[in-house]
């Protein structure tokens, strides 16, 4: 594993090897302000940064109760995915009071392995996660409604997130006060603050209540997660999603060609990738990706390169192309773009 960008002590601009694991291969990895973790093939999970109210710069095992296949880091605790489906997590400043997250289990706690988790995510102060039977949950700070569960309370337990009776979650992605949840059938659905347009909603009079209400932050908001509406042929086509502070970020296949990206909220810091520094209202593609192409020796003919996984910083995001390269753009004051300027 290689590591880059601010580190609370110095910044390192280039990717910089991190003590891991023995040589294991990593399966996951999740970085917050102020901690670090990942878990390795054999399901052990490292931990670094304020340990145990120490600053560790080297990686220390964490001691689960069993083996961890995905981990996700917020500003107060670390979580674990274990391999059962259970999550556990522990406060920063000691790896060693790890707690189980109650997952609701479905109606009266009948139905067998409908609580088992099969995906996470957690930043700031809210963590979200889906279910076996695609149900989303989400636990945190619900001041602007990113819990999606109908108002705008706090939860010190998971609860559902309300999406429509038909729809089936299959990932989720957090920000700082929105959440967003991809569906099975491809729909993404966004809820929690809006005041810099993070939920998408590219429509006139969101626009235009947008600006009515630019002074008064706290009407722009959703707690029910609403439809985001994507740009033509992308409809129910969207493969992946992340989230930064105030955007969002997905991948999507189009009807022809390799997969490309899509952008929508803060746009300040060049992290929605567009030609300028403005919010966008609803999913814009980043034509800056689109039609890539390369040589492929083994097909012996140019093919197209698609973007295969997209991961979101606070004010930056990283692409993984299919040809393994690697592209970035957005905020770069840490070297978070693996760039030295």
């Amino acid at each position: 594993a290689k590591c880059f960008g601010n580190d609370g002590v110095a910044s390192e601009k280039l990717p910089k090897p991190c003590s891991l694991a023995d040589g294991k291969k990593i399966l996951s990895m999740s970085m917050s302000e102020h901690a670090g973790a990942a878990c390795d093939e054999q399901g052990r999970v490292w931990v670094w940064g304020d340990v145990l109210n120490k600053d560790v710069e080297e990686a220390k095992p964490a001691k689960i109760p069993g083996a961890a296949k995905k981990v996700a880091c917020n500003l107060t605790h670390t979580y674990a995915l274990l391999r059962g489906g259970s999550v556990v997590r522990w406060p920063h400043e000691d790896p060693s009071k790890t707690e189980l997250v109650p997952i609701p289990s479905g109606w009266w706690g009948s139905i067998v392995g409908s609580g088992k988790v099969v995906d996470m995510e957690a930043a700031h102060a809210t963590f979200a996660c889906v279910t076996r039977g695609g149900t989303a949950y989400a636990m945190g700070d619900g001041s602007k409604g990113q819990l999606g569960h109908g108002d705008c309370s706090s939860s010190s337990v998971p609860v559902k997130m309300l999406l429509p009776e038909k729809e089936r979650a299959k990932t989720v992605a957090v920000g700082k006060n929105h959440s967003v949840i991809l569906t099975e059938t491809g729909n993404v659905y966004a809820c929690g603050a809006n005041n810099l347009m993070q939920l998408g909603q590219a429509k006139e009079e969101t626009i235009k209540k947008w600006k009515e209400n630019e002074e008064d932050s706290s009407k722009m908001l959703s707690p029910v997660p609403l439809r985001v509406r994507p740009p033509a042929g992308c409809e129910g086509r969207v493969t992946a999603i992340s989230a930064g502070v105030d955007f969002t970020a997905a991948i999507f296949q189009p009807e022809e060609g390799a997969p490309g990206v899509v952008t929508f909220g803060w746009g300040q810091m060049w992290q929605l990738g567009h030609s300028q520094p403005l919010h966008v209202s609803g999913p814009k593609l980043v034509k800056g990706v689109q039609g890539k192409k390369e040589w492929d020796e083994k097909l012996n003919k140019v093919v197209e390169i698609g973007v295969k996984k997209i991961a979101c910083g606070n004010e930056h995001v990283l692409i993984l192309f299919s040809n393994g390269a690697i592209a970035s753009w957005g905020m770069n004051r840490y070297g978070q773009l693996r760039q030295k300027t």
